[in-house]
């Protein structure tokens, strides 16, 4: 990311906060699309419980999404937290 990016201080901050760590490659994507659920997994980072890597997902919080799913457990929290429905 380039220093003069109009979002690389933000950018940063969350990174340097572990809320996200970008792309599998280390990229950010500031003018990339972000789906609902790395923003529940952002917000989950950012307001809840430090997630644990053996956080399981015991019951999923939608039909569509499944036990295995990789942000099961941070859309249950945001359903808990009232953040969706």
């Amino acid at each position: 990311m380039a220093a003069d990016h109009p979002f690389a201080a933000e950018i940063g901050w969350v990174a340097g906060e572990a809320i996200t760590s970008g792309y599998p490659d280390g990229s950010f994507g500031p003018e990339s699309p972000v789906s609902r659920q790395a923003i529940a997994a952002f917000l989950h980072r950012l307001l809840g419980p430090a997630p644990s890597p053996d956080d399981g997902c015991v019951e999923a919080a939608f039909p569509d999404v499944a036990i295995d799913h990789p942000f099961c457990s941070d859309i249950a929290w945001a359903v808990v937290e009232g953040l969706v429905a």
